[in-house]
């Protein structure tokens, strides 16, 4: 007996956002965009801010948005401003606004900086300080809205110490974890459930996840992912290194 598909059924769903409001930072193109044209189709209010004001009008058009504010995302007096001036609360914010493989020291702090001649501004644990700093002080001013910290890689062995104390403190809700989910996705089993960190597969940021979108290749952990290691952009990057 053939098994009827899902679109035989007809099983009609709530919308999953319905109701709600979503801040997308940097939502005019790319993921952004993307992203926001999900949740409206998920119901949401969507709320849309960007640089360039033409291309955030037409974003904010297709998408029926019933707010959008166009400003530099990297002004913090002017971001706080926006959020205060919404006049309902909000229960998603999508921050876009931003690649880590153009200024890498701005969201990737690393022991090793890309071998292609990029060289950091910063100490990597100033790196580290400045998101932590800023993810506590959003969450000292919006209490209600849950925040997802970020830069923890770089800390290593001292990530999960780092990362509780911080949720304890209420500095943020969450730890996100970035580069060191593609060497060792099962650090938050581990460290949740007691078991000893296996240190070999801790990220050691190398910055091969960061150097090949910088030369135009995919990313992906070169040094300890086996799929990647055995990928040719890997010995590109270990060419690159060497000189």
């Amino acid at each position: 007996m053939a098994v009827p598909s899902t679109t035989d059924v007809g099983v009609r769903r709530e919308p999953s956002l319905l109701g709600q409001t979503v801040v997308v930072i940097g939502g005019s193109s790319g993921i952004g965009l993307a992203t926001a044209r999900a949740a409206r189709a998920e119901g949401a209010d969507v709320v849309l801010t960007a640089r360039d004001p033409e291309r955030l009008r037409r974003a904010a058009d297709e998408l029926g948005s019933r707010r959008s504010a166009a400003f530099d995302a990297h002004d913090p007096d002017r971001l706080r401003t926006f959020f205060q001036s919404l006049p309902g609360p909000v229960d998603h914010v999508l921050v876009t606004a931003g690649s880590p493989y153009y200024n890498p020291h701005v969201q990737r702090p690393a022991t090793f900086p890309p071998p292609d001649g990029y060289e950091p501004p910063e100490d990597p644990l100033r790196g580290v300080w400045r998101q932590v700093q800023a993810t506590a002080l959003l969450k000292r001013d919006f209490p209600n809205l849950v925040f997802v910290g970020s830069a923890y890689s770089y800390l290593q062995e001292w990530l999960p110490h780092v990362g509780q104390h911080n949720v304890r403190e209420c500095l943020c809700d969450f730890v996100g974890l970035g580069r060191i989910a593609l060497s060792y996705p099962g650090l938050p089993a581990d460290v949740l459930s007691g078991a000893p960190i296996a240190r070999a597969r801790l990220c050691r940021t190398f910055s091969d996840c960061t150097t090949g979108p910088r030369m135009g290749m995919v990313s992906g952990c070169y040094p300890l992912d086996r799929f990647y290691a055995g990928r040719p952009e890997a010995t590109q990057i270990r060419n690159v290194r060497v000189k």
